[in-house]
């Protein structure tokens, strides 16, 4: 009779064992569980700093004058207020 720890390092085994052969015959599956693969996961990818990307022109503001008249804001407002009524007034 095989002792549970038995049965443990079987499937253990196997499992070890169809990784291997899946790694070595299929490229895709071999770049996916590639331990730098993992690792860049882990530690996100390399990107310039934010300070080294420079801001788009776009975001600068424009040199020429613009009046007040043309510009318009691009905002609302949204008050809620509850009514209150006093009991003084309810009474008859």
């Amino acid at each position: 009779m095989m002792t549970p720890m038995r049965y443990i390092l079987l499937v253990l085994g196997a499992i070890i064992s169809i990784h291997y052969i899946l790694s070595f015959t299929h490229e895709d599956y071999g770049k996916a569980t590639s331990i730098s693969n993992i690792a860049g996961q882990w530690t996100g990818p390399k990107s310039n700093p934010p300070y080294k990307t420079p801001v788009p022109d776009e975001y600068h503001k424009p040199d020429l004058h613009m009046d007040m008249q043309d510009r318009k804001a691009n905002a609302s407002f949204m008050m809620l207020v509850q009514q209150e009524v006093p009991i003084s007034l309810c009474l008859p």
